[in-house]
């Protein structure tokens, strides 16, 4: 059976100014949700927009792990390493924040959209850093795209825990089995477009869990889509010391 977070069960931040944010905590989705909202080292998904001409000046994160996953817009990054990188729905970008690490985003360009996914290290004060992903150029060919797991798992960008990332770009009318790995929970987020499943309509910022002893249920789309999916080991360790994930 899914349990399902829809779009609007989740608190918007923001609204009506330059940087919004839609926060989603995975682990509400399930009927005994933890009091924090996470879905093991998962902690927040955040779905924001920002309009062009504006920036998020410099600020630290410690003991977050931040990926950030562009559907439209590019932005200037700036961090502490020293980085000055373009993002966007090309190029992603996973920062380790560990000890601490500060960045800064600029937009000015057309609205942007994206994910930022805030996972909890396994331990605290690990030493920070920052990586990039130029996605390649067929990655929108309605396969499941590999995008992030721990380290050995293969992925392109790696979290310092047990999270995997995936996505699909997909037709309409296209029949969707979620990708699975041993010992992994998922959680699914309709990113863009709608989807049917086990009888359920599920439309853009709408996301679902699985129990887990059921099998995934299969994804039928009803439009063209973006899906998310995130496997995630509810047991590994986890720290709470992190300036996002943490709380």
């Amino acid at each position: 059976m899914v349990q399902i977070l829809y779009a609007n069960q989740t608190p918007t931040m923001g609204a009506g100014g330059p940087f919004q944010i839609r926060r989603i905590r995975p682990g509400k989705a399930a009927a005994s949700s933890r009091l924090d909202g996470a879905f093991g080292p998962l902690s927040v998904v955040d779905h924001a927009t920002l309009r062009a001409n504006n920036t998020v000046p410099m600020h630290e994160h410690r003991n977050d792990e931040i990926l950030s996953y562009f559907i439209s817009g590019k932005i200037a990054h700036l961090d502490s390493s020293g980085a000055v990188n373009a993002l966007s729905r090309n190029v992603l970008m996973l920062m380790n924040a560990g000890s601490g690490f500060s960045h800064e985003e600029t937009n000015m360009e057309e609205t942007l959209e994206a994910l930022q996914i805030f996972v909890r290290p396994q331990e605290q004060d690990l030493p920070p850093g920052v990586q990039f992903y130029a996605r390649p150029a067929d990655y929108a060919n309605g396969t499941w795209q590999f995008i992030a797991g721990p380290e050995g798992s293969g992925a392109p960008l790696i979290f310092r825990n047990q999270v995997m990332m995936y996505d699909i770009h997909a037709r309409e009318g296209e029949e969707l089995r979620i990708p699975e790995a041993e010992g992994m929970s998922p959680f699914v987020y309709i990113m863009r477009g709608s989807v049917e499943v086990e009888g359920h309509a599920l439309a853009k910022g709408d996301g679902f869990i699985v129990d887990d002893d059921d099998a995934p249920p299969i994804l039928r789309t009803d439009s063209p889509v973006i899906i998310v999916v995130f496997l995630v080991d509810r047991k590994a360790k986890a720290s709470t010391s992190g300036t996002i994930s943490g709380w």
